[in-house]
């Protein structure tokens, strides 16, 4: 009796067993199946990366997430081109500006642990640094509302080029030496990889050992991402390191990477490892919830005025949802990362071709996945008129006193022409024509860019108009040209020098026209806009403004450099005495 009852009671145990084995390999299958593309999505997505197939291309590097599981993993193209070695999912990529995020999550595992506060004066912990008017705190390196100078700026102004080794501390020595800010700090928002170094360095003042290894021992060993690090070292070696490349003629060149800058850019790592730093935001194994939480709250400036950009990400609506994203650019290195909270669902690209964008490729990545839940269609631009007032044209003898230039910025101007009876505009180191599209006669509208332009119309010409942008407006007259003579471009040429970033240039008349030359740059030509007031094609001696002495002698000039990244820094004329 006992053994028969022993023998049902096994045969009862082993169908109960494989009843569950059946179910988990169910739910395993199911589980399997909702975590990889459907055949029509992974379709959808070779053709959209179909570029990166052919033989011999660069590629990319594909991550999608959603509730912490990989939807796709997947790769294109060649991390080296000259051996033939295809991309995987361990290939390490340099990612830019997306680098930032993890220098910012760096301070907050700081400040939660009490080291730090946002709120301290950066003076504190940076020794030999200016003390500006106005104190810069730590929130203002992350918020980038500091009103500090772009180092790539002033790299280029100093005579750095891309093929040079440029190390942190040579922009420390650079940034040491700035005399001003480009604006009071917590007034505006200008994004300034600066900020992201001193972070850098904040952390290796405070821990008394390097970003790369501070990073490494509380970061990327805890989450045990293997794969990264921060680049501090240019001859070290990286192992499954794609190489960076850009199109050239029919095929593809080397985009040489010689940084080694950390905090703003520098980090290297691959697709397998961001799994785990994507997962740490929704369920942290390093850092809180607090802490994950600071990481995604913007920043605002002293007026009170809310700002896109958190803690080395920024923030947006993409089809009506919150997305918050970081895109990255160095050499031939395109990186993104965007992450969608409400769908916990993210999409990674990282690129070693200069070519790629990667920012676009995501969101059309989020399309395929993503249209059947919460997006909506594109947002359909609105005029910022009422389509009421809306004209179709206005009087051609009106429109003529609007054609000319306009000085929006110091260094960006508009200038309004008209192309078969309708005005269009072009802006400073632009390509673009964009229509001005009439909503009055004295009223127009930039659609493409959601920009209206007002005129004053007095007289026969406009001498002003007035530009508005998201709610904010500027007033910009009108520019005459200088119609310099020729023979007073003289008094413009000699020798110039700026101990900001101790570097000579030489201002010299060729012909009818002055040429800036340096030692270590091309020349530049500049173009006169007004009385002592020139403007070059070069992006970093974007904007230059001559200053006299009470003699009328020119005693120096002043330069802006493209989006202002870098504003009024000093020449000063080098005057020679002959004994």
């Amino acid at each position: 009796m006992r053994l028969f009852e022993t023998l049902l009671l096994t045969t009862f145990l082993g169908i109960i067993l494989l009843a569950c084995a059946n179910n988990k390999k169910a739910f395993n299958k199911d589980a399997d199946q909702a975590t990889r593309p459907s055949n029509k999505q992974e379709i959808q997505i070779d053709s959209l990366f179909s570029s990166f197939t052919k033989d011999g291309s660069p590629g990319v590097a594909i991550l999608v997430m959603r509730n912490d599981s990989v939807l796709l993993l997947k790769n294109y193209g060649l991390a080296n081109l000259e051996y033939g070695i295809a991309i995987d999912s361990t290939s390490t990529f340099h990612i830019a500006s997306v680098s930032k995020q993890f220098t910012a999550f760096a301070i907050a595992l700081l400040a939660e642990q009490g080291k730090l506060s946002l709120k301290d004066n950066i003076n504190l912990y940076l020794d030999s640094f200016p003390q500006y008017q106005a104190p810069i705190t730590i929130q203002n390196l992350i918020s980038h509302t500091s009103g500090l100078r772009e180092q790539l700026d002033l790299m280029a102004l100093a005579g750095y080029r891309s093929e040079d080794v440029i190390s942190s501390e040579r922009i420390m020595r650079l940034i040491r030496n700035q005399k001003r800010l480009n604006f009071e700090p917590g007034t505006e928002f200008q994004y300034s990889n600066t900020n992201y170094t001193l972070l850098a360095k904040i952390v290796e003042n405070i821990t008394h050992e390097s970003f790369s290894s501070w990073t490494n021992k509380n970061i990327f060993a805890p989450l045990q991402m293997h794969n990264t690090f921060f680049y501090d070292d240019f001859e070290k070696i990286v192992k499954s390191r794609s190489y960076s490349y850009q199109h050239f003629q029919d095929s593809f060149r080397k985009s040489t990477l010689n940084y080694e800058i950390i905090g703003s850019t520098g980090l290297f790592t691959s697709t397998t490892d961001l799994i785990k730093w994507i997962g740490n935001f929704d369920k942290p194994v390093v850092g809180n919830r607090e802490t994950l939480l600071l990481m995604n709250r913007t920043g605002e400036l002293k007026d009170g005025h809310k700002i896109s950009y958190a803690f080395g990400q920024d923030t947006k609506k993409y089809r009506g949802l919150s997305l918050i994203y970081h895109p990255g650019a160095d050499a031939g290195y395109r990186a993104y990362i965007g992450r969608f909270p409400s769908e916990k669902f993210s999409v990674t690209i990282l690129s070693n071709l200069a070519s790629t964008n990667a920012e676009e490729l995501s969101m059309r990545i989020a399309d395929i996945y993503l249209f059947k839940g919460n997006f909506l269609k594109p947002d359909i631009s609105k005029p910022l008129i009422a389509e009421k007032n809306k004209i179709s044209r206005v009087d051609d003898a009106v429109v003529e006193r609007y054609v000319g230039s306009y000085q929006i910025y110091p260094n960006i101007a508009l200038t309004i022409k008209l192309d078969s009876n309708q005005l269009t505009g072009q802006f400073t180191g632009k390509k673009t024509w964009h229509l001005l599209r009439p909503v009055s006669d004295r009223n127009f509208i930039i659609d493409a860019l959601q920009v209206e332009i007002g005129f004053k119309n007095t007289g026969e010409k406009a001498e002003e108009l007035t530009f508005s942008k998201d709610g904010k407006i500027t007033s910009a007259n009108r520019i005459y040209s200088s119609n310099l003579d020729t023979k007073n471009l003289q008094q413009y040429t000699g020798k110039y020098f700026s101990d900001e970033i101790s570097t000579y240039c030489s201002i010299t008349k060729v012909g009818n026209n002055l040429i800036v030359g340096q030692l270590r740059n091309n020349d530049i030509t500049l173009n006169p806009l007004e009385k002592d007031h020139f403007e070059t094609s070069a992006w970093y001696f974007k904007n230059i403004m001559f200053s006299r002495n009470t003699d009328n002698q020119i005693t120096g000039f002043e330069i802006n450099t493209d989006k202002e990244r870098v504003r009024k820094l000093s020449f000063k004329k080098i005057v020679i005495i002959n004994l």
